[in-house]
């Protein structure tokens, strides 16, 4: 299923044009005239139609990533237990390793051992979480707000797996 050069400039520009046929039409190198029947026809072909529907689809496939990343991000910084980056009530450099993605900085002393942990902001990084899973006190969204938390923890969970 080859496109031609043509078809390829359309897609593009209907793309960069917020998917309006006409502007890409234009942008293209049809004329004001013919544009809305250039724009309808080419929009009609199955392989021009395939083009942008996998261009959207690897767009929403990229979001998707990018969204569940965060919320693991997001969640190591909210979730973290302080005690576990101790052994014996000192800072364990490889549980602070471990736990990386919570910490904003790390000062050492001359010998090379943690002499200060700055973790990020916890409350921050609820706030960020709970605001996104739309938690609120009213009783009739909770079973919303019940799927929203399952979602996120399924997608925490593989993306926890995927990165071993």
């Amino acid at each position: 299923m080859k496109l031609s050069k043509r078809e390829n400039l359309f897609i593009a520009n209907y793309i960069s044009n917020n998917f309006n046929g006409y502007r890409a039409a234009i942008a293209s190198g049809y004329s004001e005239r013919s544009a809305h029947v250039i724009a309808s026809r080419m929009l009609k072909k199955d392989k021009v139609s395939a083009a942008i529907q996998a261009h959207i689809d690897d767009v929403l496939h990229n979001q998707k990533q990018l969204l569940a990343r965060t919320i693991s991000e997001l969640s190591a910084i909210a979730f973290i237990d302080y005690s576990d980056l101790l052994t014996a009530n000192r800072l364990d450099i490889s549980k602070v390793l471990k736990h990386g993605r919570a910490i904003k900085k790390l000062t050492f002393n001359s010998n090379g051992e943690i002499r200060d942990i700055t973790l990020h902001d916890k409350m921050r990084s609820i706030e960020i979480l709970m605001k996104y899973l739309d938690v609120t006190n009213e009783p009739e969204e909770s079973d919303v707000t019940q799927m929203k938390l399952n979602d996120l923890l399924k997608q925490i969970a593989d993306e926890m797996e995927k990165s071993g």
